[in-house]
Protein backbone atom coordinates (compact mmCIF):
# COMPACT_ATOMS: atom_id res chain seq x y z
CA UNK A 1 0.00 0.00 0.00
CA UNK A 2 1.34 3.36 -1.10
CA UNK A 3 1.28 5.76 2.06
CA UNK A 4 0.51 9.81 1.89
CA UNK A 5 2.75 12.54 2.41
CA UNK A 6 2.98 12.42 6.22
CA UNK A 7 1.04 15.61 8.32
CA UNK A 8 0.88 18.00 9.20
CA UNK A 9 -0.15 19.24 6.41
CA UNK A 10 -0.65 23.27 5.94
CA UNK A 11 -2.16 25.65 3.64
CA UNK A 12 -1.77 28.91 2.04
CA UNK A 13 -4.16 31.57 0.11
CA UNK A 14 -2.89 33.25 -3.43
CA UNK A 15 -4.97 35.55 -3.58
CA UNK A 16 -3.44 37.07 -6.87
CA UNK A 17 -3.30 33.85 -8.42
CA UNK A 18 -6.28 34.28 -11.22
CA UNK A 19 -8.43 36.78 -10.90
CA UNK A 20 -10.89 35.84 -12.88
CA UNK A 21 -10.98 32.44 -10.83
CA UNK A 22 -10.21 33.41 -7.22
CA UNK A 23 -8.50 32.67 -4.49
CA UNK A 24 -5.82 29.50 -5.10
CA UNK A 25 -5.49 27.51 -1.99
CA UNK A 26 -2.37 25.35 -1.69
CA UNK A 27 -2.01 22.73 0.43
CA UNK A 28 1.57 21.55 1.06
CA UNK A 29 3.60 19.26 4.12
CA UNK A 30 4.98 21.44 6.78
CA UNK A 31 9.01 21.46 7.02
CA UNK A 32 9.25 21.47 3.74
CA UNK A 33 9.79 23.61 1.17
CA UNK A 34 5.98 25.05 0.32
CA UNK A 35 6.60 24.65 -4.00
CA UNK A 36 9.09 21.44 -4.02
CA UNK A 37 6.25 19.49 -1.54
CA UNK A 38 2.87 20.76 -2.61
CA UNK A 39 0.05 18.10 -1.79
CA UNK A 40 -2.84 19.52 -3.67
CA UNK A 41 -4.48 23.21 -5.37
CA UNK A 42 -7.67 23.92 -4.89
CA UNK A 43 -9.55 26.26 -7.06
CA UNK A 44 -12.91 27.49 -6.33
CA UNK A 45 -16.15 26.84 -8.08
CA UNK A 46 -17.68 29.74 -10.18
CA UNK A 47 -20.05 31.02 -8.09
CA UNK A 48 -18.60 29.62 -4.56
CA UNK A 49 -16.52 30.87 -2.02
CA UNK A 50 -15.69 27.50 -0.73
CA UNK A 51 -11.83 27.11 -1.88
CA UNK A 52 -10.37 28.31 1.63
CA UNK A 53 -12.81 25.83 3.14
CA UNK A 54 -11.96 23.21 1.17
CA UNK A 55 -7.77 23.96 1.61
CA UNK A 56 -8.44 23.04 5.17
CA UNK A 57 -10.88 20.43 5.10
CA UNK A 58 -7.70 18.94 2.84
CA UNK A 59 -5.13 19.83 4.99
CA UNK A 60 -6.63 18.08 8.28
CA UNK A 61 -7.13 14.96 6.56
CA UNK A 62 -4.02 13.21 7.97
CA UNK A 63 -5.00 14.68 11.22
CA UNK A 64 -8.73 13.19 10.35
CA UNK A 65 -7.53 9.73 9.72
CA UNK A 66 -4.96 9.56 12.44
CA UNK A 67 -7.69 10.61 15.15
CA UNK A 68 -10.38 7.89 13.15
CA UNK A 69 -7.91 4.87 13.78
CA UNK A 70 -7.36 5.97 17.41
CA UNK A 71 -11.37 5.92 17.94
CA UNK A 72 -11.61 2.86 16.05
CA UNK A 73 -9.15 1.31 18.28
CA UNK A 74 -10.62 2.54 21.30
CA UNK A 75 -13.86 1.03 20.30
CA UNK A 76 -12.79 -2.70 19.70
CA UNK A 77 -14.33 -3.85 22.45
CA UNK A 78 -17.82 -2.65 21.92
CA UNK A 79 -20.47 -5.70 22.35
CA UNK A 80 -21.83 -4.37 18.99
CA UNK A 81 -19.03 -4.66 16.40
CA UNK A 82 -21.78 -3.65 13.62
CA UNK A 83 -22.78 -0.70 14.89
CA UNK A 84 -23.07 1.40 11.97
CA UNK A 85 -21.06 4.19 13.56
CA UNK A 86 -18.09 1.45 13.67
CA UNK A 87 -19.28 0.14 10.24
CA UNK A 88 -18.97 4.69 9.02
CA UNK A 89 -15.74 4.49 10.65
CA UNK A 90 -14.15 1.31 9.14
CA UNK A 91 -15.77 2.37 5.66
CA UNK A 92 -13.90 5.78 5.84
CA UNK A 93 -10.33 4.25 7.12
CA UNK A 94 -10.95 1.85 4.18
CA UNK A 95 -11.75 4.52 1.89
CA UNK A 96 -8.80 6.91 2.75
CA UNK A 97 -6.36 3.74 2.52
CA UNK A 98 -7.64 3.02 -1.02
CA UNK A 99 -9.07 -0.15 -0.01
CA UNK A 100 -12.42 0.63 -0.39
CA UNK A 101 -14.98 -1.47 -2.70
Amino acid sequence: MTKHTPGPWLTTVDTGACFHRGNRVSIYASGDDMCDATIAEVWPTPGEDGDVADGRLIAAAPDLLDALRELHAACEYWEDQEDPVLASARAAIAKAEGEAK
